[in-house]
C-alpha cells in the first residue's frame, strides 16, 4: 500500500512538472493572445503611438514602458520592449506567438496610421484600425 502512494504521488509530481514545463507556457500565450485581440481602446493605442513616433529624436532607440516619454496607456499594456521611428513604432509583447503591436503612417496619405497585430510564429498580421492624424 505504501508503494501505491508513494507511486501516486510521483505521478502527480511528474504530471504538475509536465504541465508547467509544456502547457503553463501556451497557457500564458493563449491569455497573451486573448488580451491583445479583445480590447477596445485601439483608437487610443494608435493614438499613443503616433504621438510617440512625433516625438522621435533617435530613430531606432528601443525604449523600456517604464520610460517616461511613453504614454501612460502604452506602459498600461505591458509590453517588453518599445521600438519607435518618425513613420513606425512597435510593442513587442513576447510569448511564443511573439505578438506585437504595429503603428505604421501610410505612404501613400501621411496623416493616416494604421494599427496591426502581429505573430509571425502564428497568422502574420491583423489589421486592427486606421486613425487620422491631423
Amino acid at each position: 500500500m505504501r508503494k501505491l502512494i508513494l507511486a501516486i504521488i510521483a505521478a502527480c509530481a511528474l504530471v504538475i512538472f509536465l504541465w508547467f514545463f509544456f502547457g503553463y507556457p501556451k497557457y500564458q500565450d493563449m491569455r497573451l493572445r486573448k488580451k491583445l485581440f479583445t480590447r477596445s481602446d485601439y483608437p487610443q493605442i494608435a493614438a499613443a503611438c503616433v504621438k510617440l513616433a512625433n516625438s522621435v529624436t533617435n530613430d531606432g532607440t528601443p525604449l523600456l514602458p517604464s520610460d517616461p516619454v511613453v504614454p501612460p496607456i502604452l506602459r498600461s499594456l505591458k509590453p517588453r520592449e518599445i521600438m519607435y521611428y518618425s513613420n513606425y513604432v512597435r510593442l513587442d509583447f513576447g510569448g511564443e506567438g511573439r505578438y506585437t503591436y504595429d503603428v505604421q503612417q501610410s505612404d501613400t496619405n501621411p496623416k493616416l496610421w494604421t494599427l496591426d497585430i502581429g505573430s509571425p510564429e502564428q497568422f502574420g498580421s491583423q489589421s486592427l484600425t486606421t486613425i487620422t492624424n491631423n
